[in-house]
């Protein structure tokens, strides 16, 4: 098993991920540190640190930021070039990994796309996400229930086989898509898996712990709010079969307008403009591989459907919103 950690400007936090990856004492093939442009100061910590691990770790130092996506999707096709790579396991730098993860990785985690509980590290009592969960109104979040279906892991605490990532390769010619950078690029990846048949599987132990949100500043940000909306809709556009997109269309214009108003009520009207004039300018892009969707056929139609939550959305999420309605600071 390889792993890939994405780092950026937040090298502490990657060490400790690291140094808790090396207590779990797994015979792991690579660890994959790819730094993602961060600044000289911060990638003199985290040389340094790595240095002084002992885990047959490789730092990767990228001239510019590529996001999560590329970052990820560059290491993906590097360590499968390696026969010996079977699976691969993508893990968040601001997570820490507890005793359980040794147990879910060696036993465990033999899926084609596989995830586990992870919980807060602020408050471990506290369920942080529990892999991806598709709402009616297809938009996806973390999963905080078992109760909920699973779509697939998070990016953030992965297992991904070498049969899954190859043929999202000969297909589509990319695992993670790159154009993404961040955020919603790990549902692209298991809408697509599902869709080409393959099952994700859940592990109930709680494996890692997660700060959340380190390298974009945390909170839901302008830059959190601008990626997830505009992936969300190249997501559909991609990738969503032409039957649910349709019997989802009342649902999809509900949840678009209910982000208009909130986000404008929220002083972020320039925000709004800006992500949906960028979703709108790569649409044709991303309606034209729709193509690809033939190739795939229908197999995994009736299992994508399993895997969509009855619910619009988040209740929580959505009990927020309402109240965003009459407080601004909400």
């Amino acid at each position: 098993m390889a792993v890939i950690v994405v780092n950026f400007n937040t090298s502490a936090d990657t060490l400790e991920c690291l140094a808790s990856l090396q207590q779990q004492g797994l015979g792991f093939l690579t660890v994959a540190v790819v730094d993602n442009a961060s600044t000289e100061e911060q990638r003199r910590i985290l040389r340094d640190g790595i240095s002084k691990l002992d885990l047959p770790s490789e730092l990767i130092e990228n001239g510019s930021n590529l996001g999560f996506a590329a970052a990820v999707d560059v290491q993906i096709r590097r360590l499968l070039a390696n026969s010996e790579v079977m699976r691969i396991f993508l893990f968040n730098n601001d997570a820490v990994a507890l005793p359980a993860l040794a147990h879910w990785l060696q036993d465990h985690a033999a899926g084609d796309l596989c995830a586990a509980r992870v919980m807060k590290y602020a408050d471990p009592q506290r369920v942080d996400s529990l892999g991806i969960v598709m709402y009616r109104s297809m938009l996806a979040s973390n999963r905080l229930s078992v109760e909920e279906p699973l779509l697939g892991p998070t990016g953030g605490c992965a297992v991904y086989s070498r049969r899954l990532l190859c043929e999202l390769q000969r297909i589509y010619g990319y695992t993670f898509d790159h154009r993404f950078f961040c955020y919603a690029e790990d549902t692209d990846v298991a809408l697509r898996a599902v869709l080409l048949g393959f099952e994700p599987d859940y592990f109930d132990g709680a494996v890692a712990l997660h700060k959340g949100q380190a390298s974009s500043g945390g909170g839901f940000s302008d830059f959190v709010l601008y990626h997830g909306i505009r992936n969300s809709i190249w997501l559909l556009l991609k990738s969503l079969p032409g039957r649910l997109l349709l019997l989802s269309l009342a649902h999809i214009a509900l949840l678009h307008l209910g982000v208009v108003v909130r986000h404008t009520l929220r002083g972020k009207f320039s925000v709004v403009v800006r992500l949906y004039r960028d979703a709108l300018s790569g649409a044709r892009t991303f309606w034209r591989e729709r193509v690809l969707l033939a190739q795939i056929g229908d197999r995994g139609h009736k299992a994508l459907q399993r895997c969509i939550d009855p619910k619009f959305y988040d209740r929580g999420y959505v009990r927020q919103a309402v109240k965003g309605l009459f407080n601004r600071e909400a």
